[in-house]
């Protein structure tokens, strides 16, 4: 089914009963966001288990497909599934946007235990100003798994927290640093994040981060690769905020890390420089290894095993894991 909101409704589907699945389904031009999944405010109870599978947003106004509590705060929404989906931003979307830039692909917000995976983000930018997160987790939300997912010349790419962020959902039977927290456990692992066609990068914000840890305690981002043809305006690794704990480990990674306000996250074998001819075909999304590739193989630490033991692919890793989202066999 395709659905032309053309600019028509501020929401193109709004989900807000437990145990639903929205499937195949391709939605243009909403207003606002294209997807929301929330509870209603006369809900007195939570939702739960809806899933999101094979939904393409293409030019939403704000977010492509968000899950969050109402307006209330009272009622959330828990355990769901964003699978196999799509958002992407056009020419002529874009250009609904001359001064500011709201839009975002798939976003958790005050939610727990949501699953975002083998999901297609691509072309979120603007050209004088900066989209919002391709994929991510924040305002108190808890143990997200985000994997397996391909973002593609996004100006921000994936995120557990974001910069200026609030807590939003308090836990507090959470072990945390004291202070703002927009991210409890969860886990980042077998992503691909790619900015290599210079459209992002000539835009007023460029490619500013690939990989995100903000205001973040007790998560783990495991076997990502981060690739840009030029330097990120920001950093491709970004690690901030002092209520930050947890690892960020076995990471491919074309430019540097950035740790700001004395995050607390662990580093371990992260590798910086990697060059394009490390990856299949990066230019047209494939990330996986080259046949002649040397960099990272074998080198990654298995400390972290039980928390990622496939790869991008779902190929199983074996004892002397490859650096990136892809295991090389």
């Amino acid at each position: 089914v395709v659905l032309d909101a053309n600019l028509g409704s501020t929401v193109g589907i709004r989900m807000q009963a437990s145990d639903t699945t929205l499937r195949g389904l391709t939605l243009i031009d909403p207003f606002f966001e294209g997807v929301v999944v929330e509870p209603a405010e006369d809900d007195p109870e939570n939702v739960t288990g809806v899933v999101v599978d094979h939904v393409h947003v293409i030019n939403p106004g704000r977010i492509g497909i968000l899950a969050q509590s109402n307006v209330s705060g009272l009622q959330f929404v828990e355990a769901g599934v964003v699978s196999c989906s799509e958002v992407s931003l056009t020419a002529e979307g874009r250009a609904r946007f001359p001064a500011t830039c709201p839009v975002g692909g798939i976003q958790v917000r005050r939610a727990r235990g949501w699953t975002l995976r083998d999901n297609h983000v691509w072309d979120l930018w603007c050209d004088d100003a900066m989209a919002d997160v391709a994929i991510g987790a924040r305002e108190g939300s808890r143990d997200t798994v985000i994997e397996r997912n391909l973002v593609e010349d996004c100006a921000q790419g994936i995120s557990f927290g974001v910069p200026d962020g609030i807590s939003g959902r308090v836990w507090p039977d959470a072990k945390c640093p004291d202070g703002n927290v927009q991210h409890v456990g969860g886990v980042v692992r077998n992503n691909a994040i790619g900015a290599v066609h210079m459209e992002v990068h000539v835009s007023d914000a460029g490619f500013f981060t690939g990989l995100a840890l903000v205001d973040s305690c007790d998560v783990k981002a495991l076997h990502n690769t981060v690739y840009s043809v030029e330097p990120p305006t920001g950093s491709a690794l970004w690690l901030q905020g002092a209520t930050s704990t947890g690892v960020l480990a076995n990471i491919l990674s074309s430019h540097g890390l950035l740790r700001r306000d004395g995050a607390l996250i662990d580093v371990a074998q992260v590798m910086e420089d990697v060059q394009g001819n490390a990856f299949v075909y990066p230019q047209e999304g494939d990330f996986h290894l080259s046949p002649g590739a040397a960099v990272g193989i074998d080198e990654g630490v298995s400390d972290y095993a039980e928390w990622c033991t496939d790869d991008y692919d779902g190929q199983i890793r074996d004892g002397a894991p490859d650096l990136g989202a892809d295991e090389k066999n």
